[in-house]
């Protein structure tokens, strides 16, 4: 401070003047309420004091814009952050900058201060104020009282869409465009918000040209060479964060159209009125010749072609007449066409005089010289050849009179009588009179009245019953049938139904009355040798039915115990053969030992047979059993024990 007859007296800075927020670089400005796609801000602020020699520290609060200004009156530097201190790691949320020792009376201290790792897409808002070394302060003053005053925005726009134009395409300034960009943060650049490159690379690796565009569409303004060329487009937002380049798309400039065809020349002679005509074919070495149209036809008897000219298209390097033309002199040319329209020049004009009096010749061109000559053998100049004979009929139409002489006089066709005369007979033969050869009365076919249908509308229709294996059940099991009427299976269309559906037989001590005939009933229990004995139980068999019709009949037992099985034969027998059969070569046992399988067929004896040795020769060995089963069931089966 400055001294005054031994008083001494300390002047309290002046407020802070021109508060700046800066980018990095210290040099661009953020306006308020902009937005800045760096994490980090340069604030910048002045300050003045009356005192000749003196100390200053100036002081920046930021806060998020939601949050409210907190810092004391006097901040004090060991309680603030150095510049370049991150936001999240400063407590007190102020940062300072202390000037040298000096005379800031007239000459204020100006100083900047960077907060660093700003959060993005969030606002916030500052002040400042100033100190001196006796901690004497101005007031704070805000940036703008208007928040935030800055944001953070470093997220990129979305990318475009795919940029597309007509292809291929005669225009050497095609036009382009693409679906737009969005951002949700400064937005788009307000004048450049797009930047399109195009290449003949499709890396664009090398020859790439770019430009801007302020919407989303783009005209070359300078003209394309002939070539394939690939476009992308990327966005730009306000604080110039770049989205990524859309997909590439291309464009095919071909201005260069086909080489003219070759000269056409007729391939028929004079006296074909509908000629026809071949050429050379043109070349194209842009999008190619037209697809099915390549070629443009005229004709005309002026070879200037200024009047009476027809014309038509051909689809290869050939065209014939459809519509006869007049004698005379005809005169033919031919261009070309490419995918895009774009013409050749005209091949020179082909010629042909038609002369209609002239006998053809078989082929091959005939000119003006062959019609000069009939001219003049027509007017008398020039001896007329001789009329040629006329060539023999094929050989086809001769063979009646070739083989006539050799055909026996019996073979031969009755020959026609004269007329009055009775037709002469066959030899051995008398007439048939013509009442026995047409009836008197025309067929039903010819008189209208033989219907195949009936008239009247046919009102009912009788369906096939069920199949004779279902019925026949349904006569042994009454709750079976009652079931089916039930459920309304009563014709062969309702066999389908079954199909899916699983019923249940009752069981051998369910019977109240006589036994089913051709029912096999299962029973499962303990063999008497057993040292523990029990009751024999019902094994349930299921009924189901194939997709054949035919019903079929399931016994599911307990693997390792005994089955009994009771079946009671449609009449009177002494004995009932039944045989054991694996559908598998490998079946499965929980017999002791896994390879033996052990069967019993009654009480007191037992047999052991080895899988390996069910092979379905086996089965072919015993007569009975091929005369039993059908040859192609038997592939499938392996007959393990007759009992």
């Amino acid at each position: 401070g400055g001294n005054n007859t031994g008083w001494v007296f300390n002047s309290t800075p002046a407020s802070p003047t021109s508060p700046t927020q800066l980018k990095t670089d210290d040099t661009t400005s953020i306006a308020n309420a902009g937005y800045t796609g760096e994490t980090s801000v340069t604030l910048k602020a002045s300050a003045t004091d009356a005192d000749t020699t003196e100390t200053l520290n100036l002081f920046f609060e930021v806060q998020e814009n939601a949050t409210s200004f907190s810092s004391t009156s006097t901040p004090v530097t060991g309680e603030s952050c150095a510049s370049g201190t991150a936001f999240a790691s400063c407590s007190e949320k102020v940062w300072y900058i202390t000037s040298a020792s000096g005379d800031y009376s007239s000459t204020a201290f100006t100083a900047t201060s960077t907060v660093a790792t700003l959060a993005n897409a969030t606002g916030y808002k500052w002040q400042v104020k100033a100190c001196d070394d006796s901690n004497a302060c101005s007031a704070w003053v805000a940036f703008n009282a208007t928040t935030p005053n800055f944001t953070i925005d470093t997220t990129a726009p979305s990318a475009p869409g795919t940029p597309s134009t007509t292809t291929p395409t005669t225009d050497t300034t095609p036009a382009w465009t693409w679906d737009a960009s969005t951002d949700g943060g400064s937005g788009l650049h307000a004048t450049t918000p797009y930047w399109i490159e195009w290449s003949t690379d499709a890396n664009f690796s090398s020859s790439v040209s770019s430009s801007t565009a302020a919407t989303a569409s783009f005209t070359h303004s300078s003209a394309l060479s002939d070539n394939t060329y690939y476009a992308r487009v990327r966005a730009l937002d306000a604080v110039s964060n770049e989205s990524a380049y859309s997909a590439s798309s291309t464009v095919v400039v071909d201005t260069t159209v086909p080489s003219a065809p070759g000269t056409p020349s007729a391939t028929t002679s004079a006296s074909d009125n509908t000629p026809t005509w071949e050429w050379t074919a043109s070349a194209d070495t842009g999008v190619g010749l037209h697809a099915t149209e390549p070629y443009i036809v005229e004709w005309s008897t002026d070879s200037t072609f200024a009047s009476g000219v027809a014309s038509s298209t051909s689809s290869a390097t050939s065209f014939t007449h459809t519509t006869t033309l007049a004698d005379g002199t005809w005169y033919f040319r031919v261009r070309a066409q490419d995918i895009l329209n774009s013409e050749s020049a005209y091949s020179a004009n082909g010629s042909l005089t038609i002369d209609t009096s002239v006998p053809s010749t078989g082929g091959g061109t005939v000119g003006s010289a062959a019609a000069g000559t009939t001219f003049l053998q027509h007017q008398g100049y020039l001896p007329t050849p001789p009329a040629l004979e006329p060539p023999p009929p094929p050989i086809i139409d001769r063979i009646a009179d070739i083989l006539e002489p050799f055909i026996p006089p019996i073979f031969r066709p009755t020959p026609p009588a004269a007329e009055g005369e009775p037709r002469p007979t066959e030899v051995g033969r008398e007439p048939i009179p013509v009442e026995e050869l047409v009836p008197e009365q025309a067929p039903a076919a010819f008189q209208g009245t033989w219907q195949l249908l009936p008239q009247n509308p046919i009102r009912e229709f009788v369906l096939a019953p069920l199949p004779t294996g279902i019925t026949r059940l349904a006569d042994k099991f009454p709750q079976l049938a009652q079931t089916l009427e039930q459920v309304g299976i009563s014709k062969i269309t309702d066999v389908e139904r079954l199909q899916s559906a699983k019923l249940t037989l009752p069981g051998f001590t369910q019977i109240t009355h006589d036994i089913p005939t051709e029912i096999v009933f299962a029973r499962a229990g303990f063999l008497p040798a057993e040292s523990v004995r029990g009751e024999l139980v019902d094994i349930p068999a299921f009924l189901t039915v194939t997709e054949q019709g035919q019903p079929e009949q399931r016994i599911t037992t307990i693997a390792g115990k005994p089955l009994h099985l009771a079946v009671k034969p449609d009449q009177q027998a002494k004995s009932v053969k039944g045989y054991l059969v694996f559908r598998s070569k490998n079946p499965k046992s929980e017999a002791r030992n896994p390879k033996q399988i052990q069967i019993s067929n009654d009480q007191n004896s037992k047999h052991e047979l080895s899988v390996n040795s069910l092979l379905a020769s086996t089965f072919f060995a015993k007569p009975t059993f091929a005369q039993t089963y059908n040859p192609e069931d038997l592939e499938t089966r392996l007959v393990l024990l007759e009992f």
